[in-house]
């Protein structure tokens, strides 16, 4: 069947997330992308200058966006009406956390995150993030540091192959 999904991003210094839809035909093949849709990020704890990233990761069963920023902070947005209201709820989970790049596992059970090293220092820079309480914790003897091997930004994952690899 067709399909929409989104590209999602949110304005580097500002308050807006993006939504851009992206359509799909019968074999789920792209056929084009619509206009942005805006949403504005509302809460109690929220400053527009938070929003210098780090990286975010939709968990599309609960309907979360979690964000960790550059300056340590952690926090979700709840986009379950996304589309039916104009602010979106900002909740600020943990501070003092690395600045770090996001993915779920493709089951959406655990979010990795990665501290980016641009130098070989043979210290672990991979962690699990709990999402209720933002504490992260190191994966013992795995290291990804360095200008060829750290990454500056984390793609999701898939429970399926790529027709890339699908050999």
């Amino acid at each position: 069947s067709t399909g929409i999904s989104y590209f999602v991003w949110i304005t580097e210094g500002g308050s807006t997330v993006n939504f851009l839809p992206i359509t799909y035909d019968a074999s789920g093949n792209p056929t084009g992308v619509g206009a942005d849709i805006q949403r504005t990020i509302s809460g109690p704890s929220f400053s527009p200058s938070f929003m210098r990233f780090g990286d975010i990761a939709v968990q599309t069963s609960t309907k979360q966006l979690y964000l960790a920023t550059s300056n340590g902070r952690f926090s979700k947005i709840d986009l379950t009406n996304a589309f039916g209201q104009a602010l979106l709820p900002y909740t600020e989970i943990k501070t003092g956390n690395p600045s770090l790049q996001l993915a779920f596992d493709c089951e959406e059970n655990i979010l990795y995150g990665q501290r980016y090293v641009a130098t070989d220092t043979g210290s672990d820079n991979w962690y699990t993030i709990n999402l209720a309480t933002g504490v992260t914790t190191t994966i013992p003897n795995y290291s990804t540091e360095g200008a060829r091997l750290s990454a500056r930004d984390l793609g999701g994952s898939s429970c399926t192959d790529s027709p890339l690899t699908a050999r």
